[in-house]
């Protein structure tokens, strides 16, 4: 008896995951979780940091030339949200919707005087990310490269 339960748990037991799992897979594309994640918690739209990191992910794998197939795999995200990675990367000239926002947030909070501890606190950023904003605005002459 405990020989056939046993063995009954031991066949069962991957079945039952691979099925979890194809069932995981389907719901990747789905819109309604997708657009879950996007919610930052701050009504921003800035993306959850588990996305913001797939998403630089994803950027760097496709400057490293691999394919969709590769991406999907190694970055654990699906057809549609690589679709979106490639529209956004295309449309802001390398950038991300949630890095041009925040960037654009800095340069207003810039533009009124904010002091950088105000600005990093309002942006949701760090000094060394207004830094590097400040630079890109001095480059462009107070614009930015999706801009110019």
């Amino acid at each position: 008896m405990k020989q056939t339960l046993f063995l009954m748990t031991l066949i069962s037991l991957p079945l039952l995951l691979g099925l979890v799992k194809e069932k995981q897979d389907e719901c990747l594309p789905c819109k309604d979780c997708y657009d879950i994640a996007w919610d930052d918690g701050y009504g921003l739209g800035l993306a959850t940091g588990e996305i913001r990191e797939r998403y630089s992910i994803v950027r760097t794998l496709i400057k490293m030339g691999k394919t969709d197939k590769e991406i999907i795999n190694i970055a654990r995200t699906s057809y549609v949200e690589l679709e979106d990675i490639k529209n956004q990367l295309k449309e802001y000239h390398g950038f991300f919707e949630f890095e041009v926002t925040r960037y654009e947030l800095i340069r207003t909070l810039l533009k009124e005087g904010k002091t950088d501890e105000e600005i990093v606190q309002k942006a949701h950023s760090s000094f060394y990310e207004l830094e590097q904003v400040k630079k890109r605005l001095k480059k462009y002459n107070g614009k930015f490269k999706w801009e110019v």
